[in-house]
């Protein structure tokens, strides 16, 4: 019983933390789209090359793994992890 009365009169970290209601508003005021550049509009066909080079494992070192392979648009193109594992198995 004196055990649980020490640890509970300890001094309590009282620095505020935003809440989640914080969080989702602060996120409000990013813009809903991307805007590009006026010297370099979006077109069609970056567009497709874009997807095509996301897609595609030719580009990795082992030509076996794409970003897409741990960036999958199911999960908002992240790949959940505190540490992302590269190639090999490298963090």
């Amino acid at each position: 019983m004196l055990l649980i009365t020490a640890v509970a009169c300890q001094k309590q970290n009282t620095t505020p933390t935003p809440t989640s209601t914080q969080t989702v508003q602060g996120l409000a005021a990013l813009p809903l789209s991307a805007v590009a550049p006026a010297d370099n509009p979006t077109n069609p066909a970056k567009v497709d090359l874009g997807r095509a080079l996301f897609w595609d494992p030719v580009l990795s070192g082992g030509r076996d793994v794409s970003c897409a392979t741990c960036h999958h648009p199911v999960t908002g193109y992240a790949d959940g992890l505190d540490l992302a594992i590269g190639e090999n198995g490298q963090v």
